[in-house]
């Protein structure tokens, strides 16, 4: 698995959410319909989530991903 800092920011901000929500990571994998499991090896670093199943888990929080600002090409 990767330890890149953006993989990690992300994990370290699903993880703030999750506790801000005040919601179990069973009530998050029903209404997202990814595992508990699945989220709890993600957020302990033991694998990665696939950008559906981050959007699941988003949209089951009420988050939306965005970009970094950041100095266009060009």
């Amino acid at each position: 698995m990767s330890k890149e800092k953006g993989a990690w920011g992300t994990r370290e901000q699903l993880r703030k959410a999750i506790r801000e929500s005040g919601q179990t990571l069973n009530q998050i994998g029903r209404s997202s319909g990814v595992g508990a499991d699945r989220l709890s090896r993600f957020l302990r670093g033991q694998r990665d989530l696939t950008l559906t199943g981050a959007e699941k888990i988003c949209d089951a929080l009420g988050l939306q991903l965005s970009a970094k600002n950041r100095k266009r090409r060009g």
